[in-house]
């Protein structure tokens, strides 16, 4: 596997109809070797010609290099311009993931609610994103653009997750890739906090206790004690 795909974790096996060799491609060399420096102007002017490269697996992987740069830049439209050239050559639900938050960002909130559903009914056959780690992304964008009362039903999903497990012994919860039960707690507060009052917030975290088991709900209750005392 080669270093580009060891960072963005694309696969290297092609399809059978693909005789492209494994690895990353010599062409965007440079490119890499620039993003691994933390250069983004050069990963641009390097990646930027292999945009229309003949080989589609060349032109896929250029697509990718400037939208990862042109994110980094904090140029969102023309991140998410490459995210949805990306998509148009790698349909997956991760790349419909990357221009549902790119767009966000963009402050185009309904369309990136329908590529987020795009992506997810694309990731209910394919599975490759984690659907929490998804729908963590996305609310994260909606927060970073000031969105938090949009950010709610994506955080009430997440909620749900442990509600319906119930067990929030670490262990299970990292083997079926959930956050722990503390990480959720403090990462979800500044969200509540800024889009309900303290009555609604003890009422959202009053439903996910409900569901948990015994020592969750304890460590819950504790926590949310803690947190209300701190802002009283």
């Amino acid at each position: 596997m080669g270093l580009f795909s060891r960072l963005f974790g694309r696969r290297d096996d092609p399809p059978a109809a693909d005789p492209a060799p494994q690895g990353d491609p010599p062409e965007l060399a440079a490119a890499i070797a620039a993003l691994q420096a933390e250069d983004m102007p050069a990963v641009l002017r390097l990646a930027t010609p292999q945009l229309d490269a003949a080989n589609p697996a060349v032109r896929a992987d250029a697509q990718r290099l400037c939208a990862l740069a042109q994110s980094r830049l904090g140029d969102w439209p023309a991140a998410s311009g490459h995210w949805q050239a990306l998509f148009a050559l790698e349909p997956t639900a991760h790349n419909a993931l990357q221009v549902a938050t790119t767009s966000v960002m963009c402050g185009e909130i309904e369309r990136g609610e329908q590529w987020f559903r795009q992506s997810g009914e694309l990731n209910a056959s394919s599975q490759d994103t984690n659907p929490i780690q998804a729908h963590i992304s996305f609310l994260t964008a909606l927060c970073n653009v000031g969105r938090h009362a949009d950010a709610l039903p994506y955080l009430g999903w997440i909620r749900d997750v442990y509600r319906r497990l119930h067990i929030t012994d670490d262990t299970f919860l990292h083997l079926r890739g959930v956050p722990f039960l503390s990480v959720f707690l403090e990462n979800s507060w500044p969200v509540l906090h800024a889009a309900l009052d303290a009555p609604a917030i003890e009422a959202w975290y009053g439903e996910l206790i409900a569901d948990l088991d015994e020592d969750g709900a304890q460590r819950a209750r504790h926590w949310l004690a803690t947190q209300t005392a701190s802002t009283d």
